[in-house]
């Protein structure tokens, strides 16, 4: 990272300009920063920008697409219109430019003197959401400039205040910690009854939150997970027995699991964190688990955040057969020997309902958007091409409707590979639907319409809007802001 100064007037058309009219006027020399930007917590937007960018990469992707346009009309109030921007109207034109701008910065990189990113007073975005996703996901650095300003909180509460499904929530968590170089997931058990206030004071501001209603069986997959290594849990063939007390100690009572996931510098020493935490509950070690790793943060995120994985670990027996457990162990060898990533290929079928524990598996099926390098000699690993699936193979890795992650690897959902078998029936595909259909729940696929309360408050918030972007014409609007905040921090 590297530090400069911009005179003030040199801030012409670079950034907003009622950005640029906010800032102090006796600031005449700003500090800028050139830097490689990272996620932060009140700016939980980036996990959907990001998720766009990851579709364009695989030739597009209609899930991205739906999120993408679901942020978008969140941060408008459905009016599809930016602040600032003149004619920039309608979710084909924020996409276009988006993806005119990743063009741009794939080809020539961050441009400084046309444009710079506006930072508040603690180092977060205040706007340039789309240019510093791009630079996440090119690992490329950007030019800013330290406004002094207030931040903005465009955390997973805005979001959801506006409307947006849980789901998709999840989604956008899932891809946070992924871009986040230091994110960790605090897990606190249902033993640990209370307090979150408290914890959250401690860990700092929540990147997410999810609560989770598990079962001991959900519990007893998850922990084989949470301490993999561990040689207290005994055997896999013996379906880890040594997770037994662990699992009655974390999971006494009838509480939620709460995920929490934050960012953790290298500086905070988790150990002492934990220790503080634990304190709280006077439960030891049964009160919290966090992460150590970010390997570790990004696999629990894909458990939990993702309702197939959670599905997979309420109904999942992937300790039933040996041949599941010699393919999970053949799988990560030969992922690992030519250094792909969990988001490159998806196994299907036998697999998948090996882990079910509906029938061992026979072979090791996958799918995927480009040919994958063979599977050592000797090993059952082949690739179709996913003709009979509802969706393209690079879209399955994706979309969490259609995949989850399991130690490390991609499978397509259960529902997936019903759906696929009810069209193909061939072989023992019959067989397999009647195995399969009791653990189904039946999903209705409809898109939720926002409630009356809901759209009732996009009503009033425009009018503010429309009221403040009045004021602002005649002059008034700076001065009544700064008696507003005045007030405020008076109050």
């Amino acid at each position: 990272m590297t530090k400069t100064t911009l005179p003030r007037a040199a801030l012409e058309t670079r950034i907003d300009a009622f950005l640029a009219q906010q800032i102090d006027p006796v600031r005449t020399e700003l500090p800028l920063k050139t830097y490689v930007p990272t996620p932060s917590w009140n700016r939980f937007d980036l996990g959907f920008k990001l998720l766009w960018l990851d579709g364009r990469r695989a030739g597009g992707s209609p899930f991205a697409d739906r999120l993408y346009e679901e942020h978008i009309a969140a941060f408008s109030l459905g009016d599809m219109i930016e602040p600032g921007s003149d004619g920039k109207t309608g979710i084909a034109r924020y996409r276009d430019d988006f993806d005119a701008l990743m063009e741009s910065m794939e080809t020539s990189g961050f441009d400084p003197m046309r444009s710079l990113v506006p930072l508040a007073s603690d180092g977060s975005l205040l706007n340039a959401g789309h240019r510093a996703a791009c630079a996440i996901a090119l690992g490329t650095t950007v030019t800013a400039v330290e406004t002094g300003l207030e931040p903005k909180v465009f955390d997973y509460r805005f979001f959801a205040g506006r409307g947006m499904a849980e789901a998709d929530l999840d989604a956008s968590a899932i891809r946070l910690v992924e871009a986040m170089p230091h994110a960790a997931v605090a897990l606190l058990w249902p033993a640990a009854k209370g307090r979150e206030r408290e914890v959250e004071q401690l860990i700092g501001p929540l990147t997410y939150r999810r609560a989770l209603q598990l079962s001991l069986h959900a519990g007893h997959t998850l922990l084989t997970r949470v301490y993999p290594n561990e040689p207290w849990i005994g055997p896999s063939e013996e379906n880890f027995p040594g997770i037994r007390r662990k699992l009655l100690e974390c999971f006494s009572g009838p509480g939620p699991l709460r995920v929490l996931v934050f960012d953790a510098p290298p500086d905070l020493d988790r150990v002492a964190l934990k220790d503080e935490i634990r304190a709280l509950y006077r439960i030891a070690k049964s009160s919290v688990h966090i992460t150590d790793t970010h390997r570790e943060a990004v696999e629990l995120a894909h458990l939990l955040l993702n309702p197939n994985a959670r599905h997979f670990l309420e109904h999942g027996h992937p300790m039933a057969f040996a041949e599941t457990r010699a393919h999970l162990e053949t799988l990560a060898t030969w992922r690992d020997a030519r250094g792909l990533t969990a988001d490159a290929f998806a196994v299907d079928t036998g697999m998948v309902m090996g882990l079910y524990g509906v029938r061992p598996p026979t072979d090791i099926d996958v799918i995927a958007p480009a040919p994958l390098p063979e599977g050592a000699p000797g090993t059952t690993i082949e690739q179709h091409e996913g003709g009979y699936h509802s969706a393209p193979p690079a879209e399955i890795p994706r979309n969490p409707a259609l995949h989850f992650r399991y130690a490390g690897l991609s499978y397509v959902s259960l529902p997936e590979v019903a759906a696929l078998k009810a069209r193909r029936l061939a072989g023992q595909d019959r067989e397999d639907l009647l195995r399969i259909e009791p653990l189904l729940v039946a999903q209705d696929k409809r898109p939720a319409r926002r409630p009356l309360s809901l759209r009732a408050r996009f009503a009033m918030l425009r009018l503010r809007r429309s009221l403040i972007r009045a004021l602002m014409g005649t002059g008034l609007g700076q001065p009544l802001r700064k008696a507003y905040r005045k007030t405020l921090r008076r109050g």
